[in-house]
């Protein structure tokens, strides 16, 4: 089956209420896991030939001569492609698609979820700056009815918020769960466990907590070794006990150094 054309106006019918699985895939050009798995799409189509899936591929178009050449290579349709937040995605992500952002968040109401959980792919790569238009898309989002943003891209921890009296938690970025750590910040990251409540008696159902474990990449690769990924305070709880039959002083003083940051940039 041939990838489908997507836009903002016919996403509710392609998907939230196609009668067929739906296989969702979000990818940029720049982004190399993405075209990795953009490889075996050939593959995927045959094996899944004879079942009625729908396959729909919805990526950042920047920078467009990028997007136009990777279109081509995995033989996808540039008009297949649609932008969720922003209108202006090849310049300086300034227009926030308010229109289209609202077409779909009334789409997900009408389907009177108990909960609605907002995954974005936002933000500046390597920056911790909170623009002013990811505020204005939290905003937004909330007042159609939004309980919990999930962003990624930054690949640093970012400040969480949580209303208590309204049950709605953003978490702007989470950093990069597994990465090389070649760069300053993403080696470490946080695990987020929301609690979800339905009241018994009104049959609300909100956030009522939240929590998250942080948890550091280890490099052992220049030793011959391999990198681990292990829970921060465990690690060094570990390590406080035992000495250097864990690891070096150097790592335990680099998790030390992660677990402050990582408070402060949850805090903001």
């Amino acid at each position: 089956m041939e990838p489908i054309p997507i836009t903002t106006e016919n996403f509710e019918q392609e998907v939230l209420q196609s009668d067929k699985p739906v296989l969702l895939d979000f990818w940029a050009p720049w982004c190399g896991p993405c075209r990795s798995e953009l490889e075996h799409l050939p593959q995927l189509h045959e094996e899944l030939k004879d079942l009625p899936v729908t396959y729909m591929y919805l990526a950042n178009t920047s920078p467009e001569e990028l997007w136009h050449k990777a279109t081509k290579r995995f033989g996808l349709d540039g008009e297949d492609c649609v932008n969720l937040l922003y209108t202006d995605y090849s310049s300086t992500y300034q227009k926030v698609d308010e229109a289209g952002i609202t077409r779909v968040m009334n789409a997900v109401a009408a389907q009177q979820p108990d909960i609605v959980i907002a995954m974005l792919h936002w933000g500046s790569e390597f920056n911790d700056t909170i623009s002013s238009t990811q505020k204005r898309i939290v905003s937004l989002m909330q007042q159609n009815g939004v309980d919990a943003i999930i962003g990624t891209h930054s690949h640093y921890v970012q400040q969480m918020t949580f209303n208590r009296q309204s049950g709605q938690f953003v978490a702007y970025s989470l950093g990069d769960f597994l990465s090389d750590g070649s760069q300053a910040g993403t080696n470490y990251s946080v695990l987020l466990d929301l609690q979800i409540t339905r009241d018994g008696v009104t049959g609300e159902t909100k956030i009522t907590g939240y929590d998250w474990t942080p948890i550091y990449l280890q490099d052992q690769t220049a030793a011959g070794g391999s990198l681990r990924l292990l829970n921060l305070r465990e690690a060094m709880a570990h390590y406080e006990e035992n000495g250097a039959l864990s690891f070096s002083e150097a790592d335990y003083l680099a998790m030390q150094a992660a677990l402050e940051r990582i408070e402060a940039r949850v805090q903001g």
